[in-house]
């Protein structure tokens, strides 16, 4: 399953944070190479965005273990202001239409 952990600061990414993040997210994923961080300006703060995929399981399961790992992490950012975590959904997969067929005496069944 997919997850995203939002973390607000009031100052912009460094390497460091963004290794600190990436470390954070490793101890939870399931593919080392699904771990992506980003960093997006606002005109008050800034967003650190950690995108990374883990074994499905229920969310209630795990979103307080995620949101305890993230903080235990990011203890010394000391412009924190919020976090956040979201379970983006995967785009469904296509389904494949019935097969319709014609019987013997020509009514369609299926």
């Amino acid at each position: 399953m997919k997850v995203e952990v939002g973390i607000e600061t009031s100052g912009p990414a460094t390497d460091e944070r963004l290794a600190t993040l990436k470390s954070a997210a490793a101890c939870f994923t399931d593919n080392a190479a699904s771990i992506s961080v980003t960093d997006t300006a606002m005109p008050d703060r800034h967003s650190l965005v950690t995108r990374f995929t883990m074994r499905t399981v229920a969310q209630y399961k795990v979103v307080d273990d995620i949101a305890r790992g993230f903080k235990m992490a990011i203890w010394d950012f000391d412009d924190y202001i919020d976090i956040w975590i979201a379970f983006p959904k995967s785009p469904p997969k296509p389904r494949k239409k019935p097969v319709v067929t014609e019987a013997l005496d020509g009514v369609k069944r299926g």
